[in-house]
């Protein structure tokens, strides 16, 4: 099941529940959350942001289904 994440949204990714990194990640979604063939992972495509509220670079990222579902991984603005 596809967890109801859409373009716009501005998630805050653990290091544990995304695929290759280092610390969290802030991404704005650009394009909502993809299945893959392992079912335990979605990639998702966004754009960075960075420590200071600028815009980074566009990354697509494998993240944990599970993160996906957890409301406090979402934040506001």
């Amino acid at each position: 099941m596809v967890p109801p994440i859409k373009a716009g949204d501005l998630l805050s990714l653990r290091e544990p529940d995304y695929r290759y990194g280092a610390g969290e990640l802030t991404l704005r979604v650009t394009v909502p959350p993809v299945e893959s063939p392992d079912p335990e992972w979605m990639t998702l495509t966004g754009v960075e942001i960075l420590w200071n509220g600028d815009r980074g670079r566009e990354r697509q990222v494998a993240v944990r289904t599970s993160a996906l579902h957890d409301p406090r991984m979402r934040t506001t603005s």
